[in-house]
């Protein structure tokens, strides 16, 4: 992958899949983008399939966490679920969204 630019729509979470690279861009911003790969979904700490979309998919106990390596360090990162459950994600405390290339 050259650079990080992504396409500018966010990537359905069902299609953010184990073993892919995106452009993970932080606050909506693509100049603020890192390349990672997918590791796994979890839900509650167990490996499982993305959820089918991100807006409501921490509904009755669900918690999803995203775990991806980046890339340039190859470190591995939690991206943890939005507690108001609006369908965001955040790196820390910046919301991230995955991008294709």
């Amino acid at each position: 992958m050259t650079g990080c630019p992504g396409k500018k729509r966010a990537t359905n979470a069902n299609r953010v899949v184990n073993g892919r690279k995106y452009c993970m861009w932080l606050d909506k911003k693509p100049n603020n983008a890192i390349p990672v790969e997918i590791i796994t979904w979890k839900n509650n700490g167990t490996p499982c399939p993305p959820p089918s979309k991100m807006k409501h998919m921490n509904r009755m106990g669900d918690n999803y966490t995203i775990s991806v390596r980046i890339i340039s360090s190859n470190s591995i990162a939690t991206i943890t679920n939005d507690p108001a459950d609006l369908g965001a994600v955040f790196y820390g405390s910046l919301r991230a969204t995955f991008h294709e290339s």
